[in-house]
């Protein structure tokens, strides 16, 4: 049990790392919006940010995805072995 939990550790270590940069462009897309806001208060950036921030994550994820193949087939390599192991270690028990 203590292996799955490390894991399951490991596999939201690395979907958190997948999603780091769209993460990151959108908390500056709305950072951005906050100073906007601050500067001209009667632009309702509430509304754009419904606009915006959509196109904003698809072209990152399309500037992103070539390297994301090559990512996400290491990582399918690594959870194969892993599973492996498991497959092993529930045959031993």
């Amino acid at each position: 049990m203590l292996y799955v939990a490390q894991l399951g550790t490991y596999i939201f270590g690395l979907a958190v790392q997948l999603s780091m940069p769209i993460l990151l462009v959108v908390f500056m897309v709305d950072f951005g919006f906050g100073m906007l806001n601050k500067v001209a208060e009667q632009i309702n950036v509430f509304q754009m940010g419904f606009q915006i921030k959509p196109i904003v994550s698809v072209l990152v994820f399309l500037a992103i995805a070539p390297g994301l193949v090559s990512q996400i087939y290491g990582i399918m390599e690594v959870i194969a072995d892993h599973l492996l192991r498991v497959f092993f270690y529930l045959g031993t028990a």
